[in-house]
C-alpha cells in the first residue's frame, strides 16, 4: 500500500480516547462477496455437520464470490442449530474447511423431524443474542 495514498481525519475525542481515522482514495468493492445467508439460499455454499459440537466444516461451491460469515449468524438444522465466535471470509471454491462453532440450543443433538441431520439452512430470523456472542468470544 502507498501510504501516499492515505488521508488522515481526527482525531476524534471522548474522554481519555482518541481516534484518528485513515482513509484511502479508492473505494472497497464488495461486490465480490455474499453472506451466508445468500450463499444458503443460492445453493453455493454447503455447511456440513461434524458430529462434534464445536466444530462444523464449511464449503463454498462459488466459482465468483468469497463467502462472509458474520459472528452472530445462525445456522439451522444438523444434530443442533450453530454460530461462530468471529467473522471471517472464506475464499471461492474452499473445499470443506473446519470451522469453529457454539450450539444455540440446549438439550438437543439429533435432527428435527423434518429436517436432514447433516444438511444445514439459512435462520435469517434468528442471530445470536449479545450474551451468546459475548460468551462465544
Amino acid at each position: 500500500m502507498n501510504l501516499n495514498s492515505l488521508s488522515v481525519t481526527g482525531p476524534r475525542t471522548d474522554e481519555n480516547l482518541s481516534i484518528f481515522l485513515l482513509r484511502r482514495a479508492d473505494s472497497f468493492d464488495g461486490s465480490r462477496f455474499i453472506p451466508l445467508d445468500g450463499a444458503l439460499e443460492q445453493k453455493c455454499v454447503i455447511v456440513h455437520e461434524t458430529g462434534n459440537v464445536g466444530q462444523l466444516e464449511i464449503e463454498d461451491l462459488s466459482g465468483a464470490l468469497d463467502l462472509y460469515l458474520q459472528a452472530s449468524d445462525v445456522v439451522k438444522g444438523g444434530r443442533q442449530d450453530r454460530t461462530r465466535g468471529v467473522d471471517f471470509v472464506l475464499p471461492e471454491k474452499s473445499g470443506r474447511v473446519p470451522v469453529p462453532s457454539f450450539c444455540v440450543e440446549s438439550g438437543r443433538w439429533r435432527s428435527r423431524a423434518s429436517e436432514d441431520v447433516h444438511s444445514f439452512s439459512s435462520s435469517k430470523s434468528y442471530l445470536a443474542s449479545k450474551k451468546l456472542r459475548m460468551a462465544a468470544k
